[in-house]
């Protein structure tokens, strides 16, 4: 990457071409050029509302960069690329390539026990089952000449 910087009103940077596996995303060299506004300017992040910006702050907002052209305190009605307030330092871009699947990594400790739910609800209740096989038949007092089958209880 060459920089170059005209007195203190830009910057200019030549981003020569990737070759590789990132030819096919960044095949040509790119210029970006940066305006500068005074002495230096802050990265301030993400643009955020209520904030005091100051002329030259640089803040991030929908993917692109954007400098502060004048002090001012941010609220829905100015966020960037509102003109006048903000100028667009560098633009989003689109979407690169997806990437290989990586490998499937180690398996995580075991979570700790979670909150018992409430009971649930009552069922409806079950139809009746069919009858099942008799396994014994009382036949009341024990008599002496009467024939017993297997089973039988006296």
């Amino acid at each position: 990457m060459n920089y170059f910087k005209f007195a203190t009103s830009m910057l200019i940077l030549l981003l020569t071409a990737i070759p590789g596996a990132y030819a096919q995303v960044w095949p040509q060299p790119k210029v970006v050029v940066i305006p500068l506004l005074g002495d230096s300017s802050t990265w301030t992040g993400h643009w955020i509302e209520a904030f005091e910006y100051k002329r030259s702050d640089l803040v991030e907002f929908d993917g692109s960069a954007y400098i502060a052209l004048a002090n001012h305190t941010s609220d829905l009605s100015n966020f960037p690329p509102e003109p006048g307030l903000w100028d667009l330092v560098a633009a989003s871009g689109a979407n690169g390539l997806d990437g290989a699947i990586g490998e499937e990594g180690p398996v995580g400790p075991q979570g700790e026990q979670g909150i018992i739910g409430p009971i649930g609800a009552t069922g409806p209740k079950g139809d009746i089952g069919a009858q099942g096989p008799i396994s014994a038949t009382w036949t009341g007092h024990w008599i002496e000449a009467f024939e017993y089958k297997r089973s039988d209880l006296v």
